[in-house]
């Protein structure tokens, strides 16, 4: 037995060819092509279900606070956490090396910047910016082993090396 969204969208489905057979019947010059569209069926389904909600309800959660759509990784905020833990490491690094430090705080906007602008992408381009964020984890925490090796500062904390790990293998895991 058909679910209640299943049974709309077999009727939308009958209605469209229907509309359909009816264009057949007409002269040549008002004869066009139909075609079939996602948004079209979510159009004609009862219980006032918006455009678009069809094809994707399941990337999709409401905001707590704004009520809006959210697509972002449940990392993003792991990651900004991150970044808020590297800033003074970056801080100390910079004392010394002004370079380094500039590479490390370029990888982590980086990081988290591809993050959000995968949220909002599809197909290759969103995998395209987690290779491009994993990347640039890994550089951060290169930059930071880096440092440690340089004497620039003194190790880095067990805490923020586990969350670089956490990042780094949820985006090994989007990736594929």
């Amino acid at each position: 037995m058909l679910g209640r969204l299943q049974a709309g969208v077999v009727l939308a489905v009958l209605a469209m060819l229907t509309s359909s057979a009816r264009l057949r019947r007409t002269s040549h010059a008002a004869r066009g092509s139909v075609r079939l569209r996602a948004v079209d069926v979510v159009r004609l389904m009862p219980n006032g279900i918006q455009p678009g909600t069809f094809l994707r309800a399941a990337d999709r959660r409401a905001g707590p606070e704004t009520g809006e759509e959210e697509t972002m990784l449940r990392i993003y905020s792991v990651i900004l956490d991150l970044v808020s833990d590297v800033r003074p490491l970056i801080e100390q690094i910079e004392r010394r090396d002004p370079d380094l430090a500039g590479q490390c705080r370029r990888a982590m906007s980086s990081l988290a910047l591809n993050v959000a602008e995968g949220s909002q992408s599809q197909g290759r381009n969103r995998k395209a910016r987690y290779h491009n964020a994993c990347g640039s984890a890994r550089e951060g925490l290169g930059g930071l082993e880096l440092a440690v090796r340089w004497g620039y500062i003194a190790v880095i904390p067990a805490e923020v090396k586990a969350r670089f790990g956490h990042v780094i293998a949820t985006l090994v895991k989007v990736m594929r």
